[in-house]
């Protein structure tokens, strides 16, 4: 059986290995857009919220983005939320809408 812990830390590795060489997935349109180096940070954050959380990262990723959306933080939310996608996409269905975070604050 595999080590979790150090298979991670050989997939980060080979993620920066990647990226310091200007490697790209040939259909890895983002690559070329401005927000390249923003979705490198958030799945090396990914990864690392998976090495310290298992399985249950999905969880942890879902109630940091409730918790940034009830404290009306839309860039944390939209963080959180997209990191949760990541790891689990029926969890992140579950989160509210950032329109349904604007009218609850207008309504407020």
């Amino acid at each position: 059986m595999h080590n979790p812990p150090a298979l991670m830390h050989r997939v980060l590795k080979t993620v920066q290995v990647g990226h310091d060489a200007g490697l790209v997935a040939a259909n890895d349109n983002a690559a070329h857009s401005n927000d390249a180096d923003n979705q490198d940070d958030m799945l090396a954050a990914t990864l690392r919220l998976f090495a310290q959380h298992g399985l249950s990262a999905g969880d942890h990723a879902h109630k940091q983005a409730l918790d940034a959306f009830w404290a009306g933080e839309s860039a944390s939310y939209r963080w959180w939320s997209d990191i949760c996608r990541m790891l689990d996409q029926r969890l992140a269905r579950s989160l509210p809408s950032e329109q349904s975070a604007d009218a609850s604050r207008n309504q407020a």
